[in-house]
């Protein structure tokens, strides 16, 4: 099973941060470095947030081998036919290793802030499908002029160039675990599907509902790479367990002191939690459940010690 790490961009990053995260993350040798793309966190205290496309470009040119990317960059306030063309000059950057993750948007309240339209969930989910329509049609074809006419969407003889990169288009990832219209956009348009924060028996069950649907769309379910996204947070002993609990509560902002609730929140959150074996223990978990990438929010960015430690279960999992 491949690991990869998630950084949010909103909850203070900035320079000073990334240039120090991305080698790092790099040279350690984690499959994958994705970028949270969003202006700010649920709630105040408003801190550093670091643009995500911008991130992702310093990022192209300063690693050799991890996978880049948003996970993912809302619909709601990035225009898709611009995405698409940044994915393409990333892709082409990056040597083939941008993944371009889309999302419908969720968060009321950076929307509101900048003045951006989120709509329902059934405006968000049509306006996601369209976006995945847009995009796939300029990405697949590089040597047609393409059209289409959606309710959010027009193109008119439309077509993205250069194509520098020659192995491919970026691949495309669209987020989330609902069954009645991520799921079947997953099905059809994406080459990676990420679910979030799901018991690996929700995981397992969401998966092979998503291999029916590949079928009946047509496609191969192997077609699909199946990843997950949820928090870690690394012990490297038994000794430093209370202390990441406490670090976890406070990231949380749980209002509690128990270390008990504490620990029982995590779990109800599906969170991976403890020293470097209980932490493996629960990878296994979701690798005999059918994950093929694992995700994880990683939030000790001073720490590369713990980094360090991290990179040695990602390494102990890719083997396994």
């Amino acid at each position: 099973m491949k690991i990869s790490l998630l950084i949010e961009g909103q909850q203070g990053l900035n320079w000073h941060y990334w240039k120090k995260l991305v080698p790092a993350i790099d040279s350690l040798g984690f499959y994958g470095l994705y970028r949270s793309d969003h202006y700010v966190d649920t709630a105040p205290p408003d801190r550093d947030s670091l643009e995500m496309i911008t991130s992702i470009t310093w990022a192209s040119l300063h690693t050799s081998s991890s996978i880049l990317g948003p996970m993912v960059a809302p619909v709601s306030f990035r225009d898709p036919v611009m995405l698409a063309r940044q994915a393409l000059a990333l892709h082409d950057l990056s040597q083939g290793r941008f993944v371009l993750g889309l999302g419908s948007g969720w968060q009321e309240r950076e929307h509101a802030m900048f003045g951006y339209e989120l709509g329902t969930v059934k405006q968000r989910m049509d306006r996601l499908e369209e976006s995945l329509q847009v995009v796939r049609l300029l990405l697949d074809n590089p040597n047609y002029k393409v059209s289409y006419t959606g309710q959010y969407y027009h193109l008119d003889g439309a077509l993205l160039l250069p194509r520098g990169y020659k192995g491919g288009r970026p691949k495309l990832l669209v987020g989330g675990s609902g069954r009645r219209r991520v799921l079947p956009l997953v099905a059809k348009y994406a080459d990676i599907w990420n679910s979030l924060r799901v018991s690996p028996e929700q995981f397992r069950d969401l998966s092979a509902y998503l291999n029916e649907l590949c079928i009946s769309a047509g496609r191969d379910p192997d077609e699909v790479h199946r990843s997950l996204f949820t928090s870690v947070f690394l012990a490297q002993g038994n000794g430093h367990l209370d202390e990441v609990l406490r670090e976890a509560a406070n990231y949380y902002r749980v209002n509690t002191n128990n270390l008990s609730e504490i620990a029982e929140y995590l779990g109800n959150r599906n969170a991976i939690w403890g020293t470097p074996d209980m932490v493996i223990d629960q990878m296994q978990l979701y690798r005999d459940a059918g994950v093929q990438e694992l995700v994880l929010r990683w939030i000790a960015w001073d720490d590369l010690e713990r980094l360090e430690a991290l990179a040695d279960v990602a390494h102990q999992m890719a083997t396994k």
